[in-house]
């Protein structure tokens, strides 16, 4: 039998320092289609952006009913605005605004998250920490980064 929340398609796209990933999966955690390709960091914020937004242009096209989109990448960021500032395994990228650049090119709602709190947010939903009340993710990549959901809540310090 067909799940509903399998009706509702989200564009995830992962902004990393090695390497970046555009996928489209169900709200019941499906990944139904997953590319990925060399970010090129050197190369700046302008050339980056332009193939996340090919690449979600892409699979919007041959999954027509892609509700939302939404982004990890590794902070500083501002989670309500959507923007980028200097993350140090992107250099050039102080003062991005990536979620008005990607909901303009993709037309879809985009939410911006810190890696660390999405990966959190995604064991807490989907993965290892189901049965939890409270979890923290750890994540050692490019950079390091931590992120901690508390009953199904993403914890935000002082500074979001």
């Amino acid at each position: 039998m067909k799940n509903h929340s399998d009706d509702y398609l989200l564009l995830g796209l992962d902004v990393g320092g090695t390497k970046c990933a555009a996928i489209v999966g169900t709200l019941g955690g499906v990944i139904l289609d997953r590319v990925q390709w060399p970010t090129d960091p050197h190369r700046g914020p302008d050339a980056v952006i332009e193939e996340l937004i090919d690449h979600g242009r892409t699979l919007q096209l041959k999954y027509r009913h892609i509700n939302a989109v939404g982004v990890a990448i590794g902070g500083p960021l501002d989670t309500r605005t959507g923007g980028i500032y200097e993350p140090p395994n992107l250099p050039g990228w102080d003062g991005v605004r990536l979620q008005e650049r990607l909901a303009q090119a993709l037309g879809l709602p985009v939410q911006v998250e810190h890696d660390a709190a999405a990966c959190a947010l995604a064991e807490y939903r989907w993965g290892a920490g189901r049965s939890a009340t409270r979890l923290v993710y750890l994540t050692c990549g490019t950079g390091f980064g931590a992120g901690i959901v508390i009953n199904g809540k993403i914890y935000r310090g002082a500074n979001g």
